[in-house]
């Protein structure tokens, strides 16, 4: 079994955490389109890299959850974001 790499070293850092927002979403873009998901079998590391990052208390405080994602990317496709979607 691979053991997590994390961006800059042994620990999870700053770069691991400046990165993470894109990553977030790529679960929200296969909902929209199935060829935009990572798949374990293509990039094993880079999802055990997002399975650890999302197991972080910070990262888990700030997570935001697939379908809030899907809908705002699908609002921006749109041409009419809905930046508050989920602050109701």
């Amino acid at each position: 079994m691979m053991s997590v790499g994390w961006l800059a070293g042994a620990m999870p850092a700053l770069v691991d955490m400046m990165v993470w927002p894109w990553f977030e979403r790529f679960a929200a873009l296969s909902e929209i389109d199935s060829r935009l998901g990572l798949s374990h079998e293509r990039f094993p590391r880079i999802c055990m890299w997002q399975s650890a990052m999302a197991r972080l208390p910070a990262v888990k405080q700030c997570a935001i959850d697939t379908n809030s994602h899907a809908v705002f990317i699908r609002s921006c496709a749109d041409h009419s974001p809905h930046y508050g979607y989920g602050l109701d």
